[in-house]
């Protein structure tokens, strides 16, 4: 069986490390993935600030990446006791 030469290209490139591999899947917003780029911080102006890249980023709104904040905390408060 034939490779065509793009999927050629895209091995290649991929093996060189030229950065020619590009994925071509489409962006799909996955609630469940917010606790992937949700960061915690002690410092609450920078908790702010990481909520807000998330919301400017994710298109999610405030409130549900408030309330996955809050799991991750609980979720690690367990860990610290």
């Amino acid at each position: 069986m034939e490779l065509e030469n793009r999927c050629k290209e895209i091995i290649l490139g991929s093996l060189l490390g030229d950065g020619s591999l590009k994925i071509a899947k489409p962006y799909l917003r996955v609630v469940s993935m917010l606790s992937k780029v949700i960061l915690l911080y002690k410092d609450q102006n920078l908790q702010k600030r990481w909520i807000s890249e998330v919301c400017k980023l994710t298109k999610f709104s405030r409130q549900i990446i408030e309330k996955h904040l809050v799991k991750k905390r609980q979720k690690w408060q367990i860990f610290r006791e």
